[in-house]
């Protein structure tokens, strides 16, 4: 038990390490007058961070937002498993 906290407080570490080189602030939002949810924002802000601290790795934004809305419509998928298919019929051809 004691080598899985170890692990995740190394995690907890290299997250807030990559937070501060990303010079991540949160109150950005406020500062920018955008028409768009914050969450589609921070997603967007933080592609285009990513993107540039590992662009020598050859990475875009569209791919950390691609990766991103993968990982979402995977979640949504589990959480609904079978609840869309009982609740909306296949349109007939």
């Amino acid at each position: 038990m004691g080598q899985g906290v170890s692990r995740f407080g190394k995690r907890v570490e290299k997250g807030a390490k990559l937070r501060r080189e990303l010079r991540r602030i949160e109150t950005e939002l406020s500062d920018i007058n955008i028409e768009m949810t914050p969450n589609i924002f921070y997603q967007c802000l933080t592609a285009l961070r990513l993107a540039r601290y590992f662009g020598s790795f050859g990475t875009s934004a569209e791919m950390w937002i691609g990766l991103q809305a993968d990982y979402d419509l995977h979640l949504v998928r589990y959480e609904t498993a079978g609840t869309i298919e009982r609740e909306v019929a296949p349109r007939a051809a």
